[in-house]
């Protein structure tokens, strides 16, 4: 799924916070580090102390420690340039004498099969006759 691009809310930023902004950077990166990439949530008792510690409002607290959760979601995402090739592998039909039985004819190319409903065709396929009900 394609995202939508990301407009920062505003235009200005207040250069005296960039050493504290790259500070936040290099704690997550420090914090990746350290967890081996598994990133656990803080227990609620840690989430209510340091919301009173610091003045913030516990779900703001659990909202930022769900985003590292969530990193994986924020990857690039690889989508083809362009079509190269359509391969069909299965191919269904409904055969007027096999409809009125309740049976669908379906074609498609693997091993050849024996049996009721296997009848190998003259290009080499397999017909698979399928019941409807």
């Amino acid at each position: 799924m394609k995202r939508m691009p990301f407009e920062p809310p505003t235009e200005h930023y207040d250069e005296r916070i960039k050493a504290i902004d790259e500070q936040i950077c290099y704690l997550i990166k420090k914090r990746k580090d350290l967890s081996n990439n598994n990133p656990s949530f803080p227990t609620k008792q840690l989430i209510t102390a340091w919301s009173k510690k610091y003045n913030f409002y516990e779900d703001f607290l659990n909202s930022v420690f769900a985003d590292f959760l969530n990193e994986n979601i924020y990857k690039p995402v690889v989508e083809p340039k362009r079509l190269l090739k359509n391969i069909p592998i299965l191919k269904s039909l409904r055969s007027s004498e096999h409809q009125e039985n309740g049976y669908i004819r379906s074609s498609g190319v693997g091993k050849a099969s024996s049996g009721p409903g296997y009848i190998p065709n003259f290009k080499g396929e397999t017909i698979h006759l399928l019941r409807l009900n």
